[in-house]
């Protein structure tokens, strides 16, 4: 019985890998939000503290994290997802000290001078990275598709752009990842979240 009992604590020890995928889901199910994943060493991931959990600290946002699966034997695990809701961002309202921050030192760095062009949305923080998404209807956008690091980030809109901020200064996606400010990661779960944003200011508008 001993000998059985080890032979299972070793087969279950191969089988338990090293690392765990985690799969987000949108906890409405939406079908206009794919499940997205990311791979994470095992040990780095805490069911107290799950990845991504504080980007929207300090905001009123209520961005919500649920396990289903279990992070010491499972390979893979479900998250869902749940405080930004389509059709409902609200994102402004909630985030304004970030996005007049953030804003401010935009509209100095490329001498905006109409105000009301802008529309900005907060994407959350990434390990004291910020991460904005404007719609600057002076901004044309040559490239609908961005790839980094194999992260495929479509554009909805020639106006939009995705932009990090860390250290009073605006950085593209690229230069952060390059400067390691951001991770695969990061890209990854920041790419999902503009989704998100995006798809709903669509709704919002109409789709126009």
């Amino acid at each position: 019985m001993i000998f059985i009992s080890l032979i299972l604590i070793f087969l279950t020890a191969c089988n338990r890998q090293e690392n765990i995928t985690l799969i987000y889901y949108h906890s409405y199910g939406s079908m206009l939000i794919s499940p997205f994943q990311i791979d994470m060493n095992r040990d780095d991931v805490k069911l107290d503290d799950l990845p991504y959990a504080n980007i929207f600290a300090g905001t009123s946002i209520d961005f919500n994290l649920s396990l289903n699966g279990n992070l010491n034997e499972d390979n893979s695990c479900i998250i869902y997802y749940s405080g930004i809701s389509l059709g409902n961002v609200g994102t402004k309202e909630n985030c304004l000290k970030y996005l007049n921050e953030i804003e401010d030192v935009y509209i100095n760095s490329y001498n905006i001078e109409d105000e009301g062009q802008l529309t900005s949305y907060y994407l959350g923080n990434y390990n004291g990275v910020k991460i904005i998404f404007i719609k600057d209807k002076n901004y044309v956008r040559e490239n609908m598709l961005d790839i980094i690091s194999d992260v495929r980030i479509n554009y909805y809109n020639k106006a939009d752009n995705i932009l990090a901020f860390y250290d009073n200064t605006l950085y593209s996606l690229s230069k952060a990842y390059d400067d390691e400010l951001l991770d695969k990661n990061d890209l990854i779960f920041i790419k999902n979240m503009y989704n998100l944003c995006a798809i709903s200011e669509k709704m919002e508008n109409n789709y126009d």
